[in-house]
């Protein structure tokens, strides 16, 4: 068993594994050059008899007075292929934390955070074993809601709560329109800057909006009334799954 470093020539091997393997957006290439520059942070892949077993993207996040830490946005990946035993789990991720200190000591980061996409159980129990502590803050939301859209209309219509059917039947009935254009930038920023002053929240500065816009798989939804924009949302299209990212 052993660690790889990955590089760019890999990009379709990483890109391919992480969506066999029902891994989030966040850590598809594209992303992490999005988050962390040309660079977009370190890659790593850990390999036993020529397949991969684990991988994980590991992003250098600054801080203030000039710190850092480095973090694995929902990662590892394991791969599902074939069942993998605990231990082979934990003596592959023991591997990848010994590289992921050697960039630590070279970047003097601060700490290591990760949060593994999975309610799997064994994973606190590895976590705990090398260290970890559950911290009090999230980087990403810690709970979500997944609706399964291999369902008719219908069927997911009816698992809504009364009251949303009728909203929706509503915004019909008020001919609301809902359309998909990532040029609305200006549109949506200003929704953006409302919404965050009514409900006192801090979000990311214009730049980090206009870039993300710019991915391919990045859509701009916008719902109007006649020719004003009444709410908006930037969903993200990754392997088979789409996420509500940010509304306004």
């Amino acid at each position: 068993m052993l660690v790889k470093l990955i590089n760019e020539e890999n990009k379709t091997e990483w890109d391919r594994f992480v969506q066999q393997n029902h891994g989030s957006f966040l850590q598809y290439w594209d992303w992490g050059v999005f988050r962390g520059g040309q660079q977009g942070g370190w890659r790593f892949a850990v390999e036993d008899a020529g397949q991969w077993l684990m991988a994980a993207l590991v992003c250098k996040m600054p801080l203030q007075l000039k710190q850092s830490v480095l973090y694995c946005p929902k990662g590892p990946i394991i791969s599902n292929q074939s069942p993998i035993s605990n231990e082979l789990v934990k003596k592959a991720f023991n591997l990848l934390m010994i590289e992921i200190d050697k960039i630590a000591k070279e970047q003097k980061a601060a700490a290591f955070q990760i949060d593994p996409n999975t309610n799997d159980e064994r994973w606190c129990q590895i976590l705990s074993d090398a260290g970890f502590d559950k911290s009090m803050d999230d980087y990403q939301p810690r709970h979500t809601l997944i609706l399964d859209l291999r369902l008719s209309q219908d069927e997911i219509l009816s698992q809504m709560h009364q009251k949303t059917r009728y909203n929706i039947n509503l915004a019909k009935k008020k001919q609301v329109e809902v359309v998909v254009d990532n040029n609305s930038f200006k549109e949506f920023f200003e929704l953006l800057k409302k919404t965050e002053k009514r409900q006192k929240i801090t979000m990311f500065k214009e730049q980090y909006f206009k870039n993300i816009l710019k991915l391919p798989f990045v859509k701009l939804y916008l719902a109007k009334i006649g020719a004003k924009i009444v709410a908006a949302n930037i969903m993200i299209f990754w392997g088979d799954t789409a996420t509500y990212l940010f509304g306004a």
